[in-house]
């Protein structure tokens, strides 16, 4: 599954890993309060608590991985040491990735000055693709992703 740490708490993780979930994929964005904040992710908890909460669900969790976007705000040494202390200790955490402009949110507005369109996923795709050639992408991620309509191609 994904979703975001912040919203669970030890009674819930409890549930979900009665479940029998095996994956959670986890949004933390930032390690830093300001960071979480530039993302306006509404975050209700520090950086201490979501380690816990991280920790506590890879206890009963058979995958947790905690992924993040990258921000002006976070320094990488700390990224760094924030991600060996957690793998260290059976929690995958990615690289950071620069944030998807998602159709409809505002930085899809930011980026391409439109509403969306009947184009604005296949826009959205190849700008945030388009990042990363010749640099790489995120640990976490296909390294020649396919153009969106290549893959729209091969499902119908």
């Amino acid at each position: 599954m994904q979703t975001r740490i912040d919203l669970w708490d030890e009674d819930t993780l409890e549930l979900l890993a009665d479940a029998h979930c095996i994956s959670m994929e986890c949004g933390i964005e930032s390690i830093s309060h300001d960071g979480r904040e530039q993302l306006n992710k509404n975050c209700r908890i520090d950086t201490d608590r979501i380690n816990e909460l991280l920790l506590l669900a890879r206890r009963r969790i058979p995958w947790v991985q905690a992924n993040l976007v990258l921000t002006e705000k976070d320094d990488r040494a700390q990224i760094r040491q924030w991600q060996e202390y957690l793998r260290h200790r059976g929690v995958w955490a990615s690289e950071p990735v620069p944030m998807f402009p998602y159709p409809g949110s505002p930085l899809y507005s930011e980026t391409f000055g439109a509403p969306p369109d009947d184009e604005a996923w296949e826009r959205a795709h190849s700008y945030y693709t388009s990042i990363f050639a010749g640099k790489g992408y995120s640990d976490i991620q296909e390294q020649e992703p396919s153009p969106l309509w290549e893959l729209e191609k091969c499902t119908s």
